[in-house]
């Protein structure tokens, strides 16, 4: 009630002045020339007495009422942002930029990285953080909140990423972001559930990593080799990775090369046991194999000018290997002995074009064509007992072409998003087997056409949400042995997310996201090709199969920057699972097929905590639980329990020297019709610079790493798998860091917004 009357009388106050329509106006942006809205905005008078103000809008414009022939000072002031006073008339003062405060608050466990959080996930800036320091992409990616590294997997909210983008191109292997050094990133963009803009099928959220842009006229870039050796089998190989940006005038670009040569290693024993025969086979495996990969992408961007842009990605990606797999094994006391040879050839190519065009400010239109083609070559040769031979040859060609426009405009109070999508997907299988048909091929074709449209808004800075809804059509038509099978589904798919700032000085966050998914059916699944993994076992897709339908719900609680607590539920109708049978044609060997169960239900539990024991040491623990229930026609489960464990250290022993210890652990679990025994890994890094940080000279090593047993029982059969394979290693790389260039000044109406900003700050300097 006070604050009404109080608001009434600054009113009637100021009734005089509203009369003359006399008014300070102006637009507050961001240094990336983003509005900013809910600025405080308030004018004083040349004694600094206050007299009135406002706040900005969505699109940052801001209007006070005021008298024309008196001067003013003009303060502008919003949090995370460093605030401005400056002289000033009634009038229009133009744009105004805020700059991001070079700190963040005290409470932030990532010291110095500044988050903004958004409704669907949060942005890190990474511009001069301690942290990215001796690390490559993956590994600093496992000590950003919400965000777990399992093996060489990384997880958002325990689940794998739908997509990892860099620069706005979506990669095609981790290997892309593991050759990334940390340093080089600006930013990285976490969203906990993908959004409407994804395929339907995208259930884990999505990652984007925007690398630093080179001043003009400069570059930089950097080389870096490194060796390892397995501690328990000798030298493991090396690889070579070079990558250069650099940016002239109107033309931007990078390029990243990779080159790897690596011995590929895996010990194996397996125990079978065929229940209604009573027949037990036994079998140890050495699969080695030097494998040679090499993958090069080329970026290159063109400002036109300030409004348009054209941006161009390429990539070559090629992989070689030649397996080799000796098996022994022991059936009803006989000895027998299999030599598998699996050479095998992939090359992967794809070609990215984007126009941009910024319309206006706080408009925009773009389009995106992308293009990826797969090939696989597999020569596969078994020979049991140095006589009965089984030859097989397949070749798979994928193409794959995908057209995205995408409009985004400011409104009055939030921002709307309307885009489509139109995919093509051109798969063929051809097969050569000396034991079943000559010549078979199988094929799949069809498109996925969809719209989608999202809105995003907030509701006084606390509370942000987004809705959205994709509706996505999968038309397949797939072929084997003159038999069609048609997939034809079309659905909506909605997503809710909201997140409230209850303390934003503190890091208290509470968000909820929620999202129905149509899952897709890849050719893996539903080709009836036999793909051996061993003597005993093959494995087999299901061209009857019907896609699943999922719906997602998922909760996060972060309090004080240095505590997140997640929750979520995860429920598919028609899911897919994998079924161990038993040949019918051969009673001693088993297969893997996927079937449709009615439903399956997973709960999942996570705990992450953030601690800096002292300025030199930072850790993060992660406590992570999954309680899943499913029903299918072979069996009913409930309740099984999966946990894991993981403790991320880093060492920053000054500008030079530093490095990092971590440790995983997973005990024992089941998981459907499978007991999955307990895993450990325990790995770290060393790094010291040398030059002026220069040249990197890092020492990575992994101290224990327990393999995983896998226990498979149905009523028909059993086996146990073990990976025993001694993964101890030491790897040491050595990276030499350069930059130059001198700057260059284009005219101005040739230049992105950016560039603008840069030549203009240049001449005022």
């Amino acid at each position: 009630m006070f604050e009404k009357i109080i608001t009434t009388l600054f009113m009637l106050m100021y009734i005089p002045l509203w009369a003359m329509g006399q008014a300070v106006t102006g637009r507050i942006v961001d240094d990336k020339s983003n509005p900013i809205p809910s600025v405080n905005c308030v004018l004083l008078s040349v004694d600094s007495v206050f007299i009135t103000g406002s706040i900005s809008d969505n699109n940052g414009h801001f209007t006070i009422l005021a008298q024309s022939d008196k001067d003013y000072i003009l303060s502008i002031s919003c949090i995370s942002y460093e605030s401005i006073s400056q002289l000033c008339k009634v009038g229009n003062v133009g744009t105004i930029v805020l700059k991001e405060k070079t700190q963040m608050l005290s409470e932030v466990a990532i010291v110095g990285k500044r988050i903004k959080y958004k409704s669907n996930g949060y942005t890190i800036n990474l511009k001069n953080e301690s942290l990215a320091k001796g690390k490559q992409a993956t590994e600093l990616l496992a000590f950003l909140p919400g965000v777990t590294m399992e093996g060489e997997s990384v997880k958002v909210l325990s689940q794998s990423p739908h997509a990892i983008y860099v620069d706005g191109i979506k990669i095609q292997n981790n290997s892309e972001l593991e050759s990334i050094p940390a340093s080089q990133i600006e930013s990285i963009e976490i969203d906990y559930l993908a959004g409407v803009s994804e395929n339907a099928n995208a259930r884990g959220g999505v990652i984007k990593v925007k690398l630093k842009k080179e001043k003009q006229g400069g570059y930089s870039g950097y080389f870096r080799g490194t060796a390892s050796v397995l501690t328990n089998y000798g030298y493991q190989g090396e690889s070579l990775n070079n990558s250069f940006s650099a940016r002239y005038g109107k033309l931007s670009i990078r390029n990243n090369i990779l080159y790897s040569h690596r011995l590929f290693l895996e010990d194996a024993y397996e125990n079978h046991f065929f229940k209604l025969e009573e027949n037990r086979i036994t079998s140890t495996a050495e699969m080695r194999d030097w494998k040679k990969r090499f993958y090069d992408r080329l970026s290159l961007t063109y400002d036109f000018s300030k409004k348009h842009s054209l941006g161009f990605s390429g990539l070559y990606y090629t992989d070689r290997d030649r397996i080799k797999t000796e098996t022994s094994f022991v059936e009803n006391e006989t000895e027998h002995l299999s030599l598998l040879k699996s050479p095998t050839s992939r090359d992967k190519y794809q070609a990215v074009l984007n126009y941009a065009w910024k319309i206006k400010r706080g408009r925009d239109f773009s389009v995106t064509a992308d293009y990826l083609r797969n090939d696989l070559e597999v020569n596969q040769k078994e020979i049991v007992d140095k006589g009965n031979e089984r030859i097989s040859h397949t070749t798979q060609q994928t193409d794959m072409l995908r057209i995205r426009p995408v409009f985004t405009t400011q409104t009055k109070h939030g921002e709307l998003g309307l885009g489509g999508e139109m995919q093509y997907v051109d798969y063929e299988d051809y097969i050569r087997n000396t034991s079943e048909t000559e010549g078979l091929v199988s094929t799949m074709k069809g498109y996925q056409p969809a719209l989608y449209a999202n809105y995003s808004s907030s509701y006084k800075q606390r509370l942000r949400y987004e809705v959205g809804i994709r509706y996505q059509g999968n038309l397949m038509d797939v072929k084997t042995m003159d038999v069609t099978n048609e997939n034809k589904d079309w659905g909506f798919c909605p997503m809710v997310s909201l997140m409230y700032m209850a303390n934003p000085q503190k890091g208290h966050i509470l968000s909820l996201q929620y999202k129905r998914m149509m899952e897709e059916l890849p050719y893996s699944v539903i080709s009836t090709y036999k793909q051996y993994e061993s003597p005993q076992t093959y494995v087999v897709g299901n061209p009857a199969l019907v896609s699943p339908t999922t719906d997602q719900l998922m909760a996060m609680i972060g309090l004080f920057n240095k505590i997140t607590f997640m929750a979520g539920c995860v429920r598919v109708s028609d899911q897919i699972y994998y079924a161990t049978e038993i040949d019918p044609e051969t009673s001693n060997i088993s297969y893997i097929i996927p079937r449709n169960g009615d439903s399956q239900t997973a709960f999942m539990f996570g705990l992450e905590g953030n601690l800096k024991p002292f300025k030199w040491w930072q850790m993060k623990a992660n406590v992570n639980m999954a309680i899943n229930s499913a029903k299918t026609d072979i069996y009913h489960v409930k309740g099984q329990e999966r946990w894991s464990f993981s403790l991320n250290n880093d060492f920053d022993f000054g500008k030079t020297f530093g490095g990092t210890l971590s440790a995983q652990y997973e005990p024992d679990s089941h998981y459907l019709d499978a007991m999955m025994k307990s895993v450990c890994s325990v790995y770290g890094s060393v790094y010291k610079n040398f030059f002026k940080n220069q040249l990197e000279c890092k020492l990575d090593f992994t101290l224990y790493r327990k393999g995983r047993e896998i226990i498979t029982d149905t009523k028909e059969y059993t086996l146990a798998h073990l990976n025993d394979t001694k993964e101890q290693k030491v790897a040491l790389s050595l990276t030499w860091h350069f930059k130059g260039g001198k700057k260059v000044k284009v005219s101005q109406g040739a230049k992105s917004i950016q560039d603008y900003y840069e030549y203009t700050n240049d001449k005022q300097q």
